[in-house]
């Protein structure tokens, strides 16, 4: 004869032997994950970007974690994908642990650029950034870059970051050259030739040999800091850079930011003002990934 037994839990109110399954909250007929260990947290700036969280169940578990991607009160389930097809966050395991971890531009704010222009050897043009060395046409060249910043004032500026784009290049050798703040609460528009304003106490030095249609990427955070501490300084207000050559920029090189419809180039900037990047909920089964 058949043999019909088995263990069902009916949720309140449904008879369990005419339950359907999903009436009921237990059924031994159907396999039921098993709960290892579950827990919470906070990826953080300073912490490091990654989380290793220990299983020691020494195969590679099933798992599920969720993050707090928005703020507020809801979680979404990792992985979570932003438009440009890009893992912002995510989630893996193997024999040992779980890791957790988030992209390392996940959290930065991004600035556009508002404005540009470039001293030369000729004089000011408002349209171009260049920096560079004996161009035929305008001969030496340094430049400013102007964008909207949304940072409060006295915000502890974890990371700043300068794209610039480098629509055009000149030559192949390594170019060295500072950037500076402009030392202005809001500082206008570049009508008139910017480079000549007050510069911040704070500069870096950057340097490469980057290709045409390319982004050079470094650090302001510091020049950065000294605008965002002054007085007048609020929220929206504009911020600039000026960037010059060093006495070692060779010649017959070059780099500019230009070519957008209104000319204002497609440079901008990053910036991370908080320390906590993704608050993170997780579970990890018992149960083997097969």
């Amino acid at each position: 004869m058949t043999l019909d037994y088995g263990l069902k839990v009916s949720k309140p109110w449904y008879d369990v032997k005419t339950a359907t399954p999903a009436q009921l909250v237990f059924s031994s007929k159907y396999p039921t994950l098993r709960v290892h260990t579950k827990g919470s947290g906070t990826i953080t700036h300073t912490g490091g970007r990654t989380v290793t969280i220990a299983h020691g169940l020494g195969y590679v578990p099933m798992f599920m974690v969720h993050g707090n991607i928005y703020g507020g009160s809801n979680f979404y389930q990792l992985p979570y994908v932003d438009s440009s097809n890009v893992s912002q966050a995510y989630a893996y395991a193997d024999a040992t642990n779980l890791y957790i971890r988030v992209h390392d531009d996940f959290g930065y704010v991004r600035h556009n650029i508002n404005d540009l222009g470039e001293e030369t050897s000729i004089g000011y043009i408002r349209t171009v950034a260049r920096i560079g060395r004996s161009n035929p046409t305008v001969g030496d060249s340094d430049c400013a870059l102007r964008f909207t910043l949304y940072v409060a004032k006295n915000a502890t500026i974890y990371e700043a970051r300068l794209h610039y784009y480098v629509q055009d290049r000149r030559g192949s050798s390594n170019m060295y050259w500072r950037v500076w703040g402009i030392a202005e609460d809001n500082t206008g528009d570049f009508g008139s030739d910017p480079l000549g304003r007050a510069v911040t106490t704070h500069s870096h030095r950057p340097e490469g040999n980057p290709g045409a249609d390319s982004y050079m990427t470094f650090g302001i955070k510091d020049a950065m800091n000294d605008v965002t501490t002054r007085s007048g300084w609020a929220s929206g207000n504009n911020f600039g850079v000026i960037m010059r050559r060093e006495p070692e920029f060779p010649d017959n090189n070059d780099m500019a930011d230009y070519d957008d419809s209104s000319n204002l180039g497609f440079s901008y900037l990053t910036t991370l003002t908080g320390n906590n990047l993704l608050d993170y909920k997780y579970t990890i089964f018992k149960d083997k990934i097969e």
